[in-house]
């Protein structure tokens, strides 16, 4: 059988469906178990867990999914 590769409409409209419904929720700041879980070594999660918070606070990136997709890049 063929592996379908692209979604249906319907599949799609699915999708956008679901999205819609997540609520990002405030933030204050990341725990160093959190940046460790996201997949940074001990020793730089430390190093660097003051500043990070300090940039998240400053360019106002302060709910869970702004947080998320930030990290997504920088660990990138």
């Amino acid at each position: 059988a063929l592996i379908q590769l692209i979604d249906t409409p319907k599949e799609q409209d699915k999708k956008k469906e679901d999205i819609s419904k997540l609520e990002s929720k405030p933030v204050a700041s990341i725990t160093l178990q959190q940046l460790i879980a996201f997949g940074v070594s001990k020793m730089k999660a430390t190093e660097y867990l003051d500043v990070l918070n300090k940039t998240l606070e400053d360019y106002k990136i302060d709910t869970d999914l702004k947080i998320i997709h930030f990290l997504a890049q920088i660990i990138h």
